[in-house]
């Protein structure tokens, strides 16, 4: 595993007096991870056990972190994955790809009201097995791309407590046999930040999306 890191993308941020003179930040930064890898995977076409090839692979995935300090009124970060894979000899399968890139930016307008905007995009070029969901397909390869655009506003109750609406909203652009669609969907969330080093009780615990606390 090879790790890059780059510091030398934005300005300085500034510091109070009163914090001294520590080693100047920079307010853009970036990380980035290589994760070439070679194996032998036994069944890359995903058939039942009496039609199973074996193959060779070689895998070759990158990572990288595009971020900027949240200072101010704006925060931002760009996240950006790759997963890219070759099969040899005389699979039927020649690759197996998956590339994810997803941007965050965030605005406070003051100390109540903040709004956020994620953005994502997938691409998928990958063998499935659709055989459980009775659509007559089988084993297929599932090749396409997925837009998403997520803007929420956020408001802050007091200094534990805030809601935020989320509104949600993706396009899938698939080759056959899958089907383009459209996704909606609305969120409201209820949230209560800790303090630093506190913990939850042990009477409670996290269902799902449900608190509920035992008695004893």
């Amino acid at each position: 595993m090879l790790l890059v890191s780059v510091s030398a993308i934005g300005g300085e941020v500034p510091f109070s007096s009163w914090m001294g003179n520590p080693d100047a930040l920079l307010l853009w930064d970036f990380s980035g991870t290589l994760r070439p890898t070679f194996g032998y995977s036994s069944n890359p076409t995903l058939a039942p056990d009496r039609f199973k090839q074996g193959a060779y692979f070689s895998h070759f995935g990158a990572d990288a972190l595009l971020f900027r300090i949240p200072t101010g009124d704006n925060s931002f970060n760009l996240i950006w994955s790759a997963d890219d894979t070759r099969y040899f000899g005389s699979s039927p399968v020649n690759t197996d790809q998956l590339f994810v890139t997803q941007a965050n930016y965030a605005y406070k307008y003051d100390e109540s009201w903040s709004l956020t905007l994620r953005g994502q995009h997938v691409f998928i070029n990958q063998v499935i097995d659709l055989s459980s969901e009775d659509l007559g397909i089988g084993i297929g390869r599932a090749k396409g791309h997925t837009l998403m655009a997520q803007p929420g506003i956020k408001y802050q109750l007091d200094s534990h407590w805030w809601v935020e609406t989320q509104e949600y909203t993706s396009r899938q652009l698939y080759q056959s046999p899958l089907d383009d669609f459209w996704e909606y969907a609305t969120q409201a969330i209820v949230g209560y930040r800790l303090a630093n080093a506190s913990s939850l009780p042990p009477a409670i615990r996290i269902h799902g999306a449900s608190l509920t606390t035992a008695h004893y």
